[in-house]
């Protein structure tokens, strides 16, 4: 979880990327790392959504990731189908955090929403908050940075886990993953489908987006 592959500069976020509906011109925007046994991330072009699923597996099952970003912007992912396999415990997260920083068990930079079987939840840094859940998979990962000011949300049908604060952080990546808490083994199919990811800078101008209508995951 080293490798920078590149970080872009603008006045207020991020550079402008979309995705072509010919593959062969599609910007290469994700990166996957740390695929465990049975876990596969891709993108059905024919359904328009990224997949990340996984069969018999535990603990961090894989990450789907993009480094640019800077600034102030607003990043959304629509997401359904959420799955959690049986005799374990299934999550599903969209964060932000920086990977120049060791990974800790405190880890304070990371910015987070996520679900799971049970409940959703939210967080930034060790300050989280988690709602119930009880019947939906479908929904709505928000991650806002605009200066130190942070928001992190999630929120299914009338359920919503959020936590707001002012606090600094210098991201580097921002991305998708899959895996079980507690390693607990999770045995079946687990899953999430990502429809639409969308960054919001200010003035609510559209910074960059990805439908998913060609492969733009790295080879």
């Amino acid at each position: 979880m080293k490798n920078i592959v590149s970080i872009f500069s603008s006045i207020f976020a991020v550079i402008l990327f979309f995705t072509s509906c010919n593959d062969d011109e599609c910007v290469k925007m994700w990166h996957t790392e740390g695929l465990s046994n049975g876990v596969i991330i891709e993108i059905n072009t024919d359904a328009k959504e990224l997949s990340l699923q996984g069969y018999d597996f535990a603990g961090f099952g894989g990450e789907i990731f993009q480094q640019y970003f800077t600034g102030d912007f607003e990043a959304i992912a629509n997401f359904k189908n959420f799955a959690a396999g049986s005799g374990g415990r299934t999550y599903a997260l969209m964060m932000m955090y920086n990977s120049e920083i060791p990974d800790t068990i405190l880890d304070t930079t990371i910015v987070y929403c996520g679900i799971t079987r049970n409940y959703i939840y939210s967080g930034i840094g060790l300050n989280w908050t988690s709602g119930k859940n009880t019947n939906g998979n479908n929904g709505v990962f928000r991650i806002k940075k605009f200066g130190n000011n942070l928001l992190a949300q999630t929120i299914v049908g009338t359920d919503t886990a959020q936590v707001a604060q002012n606090y600094a952080i210098n991201p580097i990546r921002f991305g998708f993953c899959i895996g079980t808490m507690g390693d607990s083994i999770v045995t079946g199919i687990s899953g999430i489908k990502i429809t639409k990811f969308q960054v919001i800078g200010p003035n609510n101008v559209t910074l960059l987006g990805d439908e998913f209508t060609c492969n733009s995951i790295q080879p």
